[in-house]
């Protein structure tokens, strides 16, 4: 019997899930977060500057720290040359969007997707638990270049972000709105 319970809050779990991710499109203006690892603190602190100085020229973006729909890590180290000077840095963007558990609990805010009294509370906590932390991807890219030219490279991701995750959600908002 033990199965067959595990069985349903899979079940049930791989279902929420789905719904999750359908309900979890974010309407314009998009919450970004941008997170940067870097071991060179120099170079870091620049990518911070020139990612946020880009997006805030892309519409439909806002930079916050906390609840973002979208986090584009980016994953930055320095290359060096034959003598072991820095001659260029190499840099990784991941794009992800985090799944919103609130949306199984709040009532108020979700009331087509809560769950609260509809199902066992054990249950309930299995969902959420198999949603929690995951993120869907959205994209990634690598980008090297000279490092006098960093700022170049931060135009270069803002610019594919803008055009391969946000235009395609535009894109979705604009038929889902003529459609109404």
């Amino acid at each position: 019997m033990k199965l067959k319970s595990f069985s349903l809050a899979a079940g049930l779990s791989a279902v929420f899930l789905c719904c999750v991710v359908a309900q979890n499109v974010y309407r314009f203006p998009a919450r970004v977060r941008v997170v940067v690892s870097c071991e060179d603190d120099s170079l870091k602190n620049q990518l911070i500057s020139f990612l946020n100085r880009e997006l805030r020229t892309v519409r439909d973006a806002t930079i916050v720290d906390d609840k973002p729909d979208l986090v584009l890590r980016v994953f930055a180290a320095k290359m060096h040359g034959g003598e072991g000077m820095p001659t260029g840095v190499a840099v990784a963007l991941h794009v992800s969007e985090p799944y919103n558990t609130e949306m199984l609990t709040d009532c108020s805010a979700f009331p087509d997707s809560c769950l609260t009294g509809k199902i066992e509370d054990l249950r309930l906590r299995v969902i959420k638990s198999s949603l929690t932390p995951s993120s869907r991807s959205r994209g990634d890219g690598i980008w090297a270049g000279p490092l006098d030219d960093v700022r170049s490279l931060c135009q270069h991701m803002i610019a594919d972000f803008d055009a391969t995750v946000l235009e395609p959600d535009r894109k979705f908002w604009r038929a889902h709105d003529k459609a109404k």
